[in-house]
């Protein structure tokens, strides 16, 4: 299994898998956005990500 963590891979290297590999795992991946000051709370701002950018948001807060 190669690894896309190493240093010298690029994205090239991770289409190449997606295209041509059985299987391609992604890297799990967490971002932490305050959007309260934008007048949205949790809910509000995981259904503007997938509605508008068909962005996946696994969980919320309401803060």
């Amino acid at each position: 299994m190669k690894t896309f963590l190493k240093p010298g891979t690029n994205w090239s290297d991770a289409a190449i898998a997606i295209r041509d590999d059985e299987l391609f795992l992604e890297i799990l991946t967490r971002i932490t956005l305050v959007c309260g000051t934008a007048g949205f709370d949790g809910t509000q701002f995981k259904n503007l990500l997938a509605d508008e950018f068909s962005i996946q948001v696994n969980k919320t807060s309401r803060n």
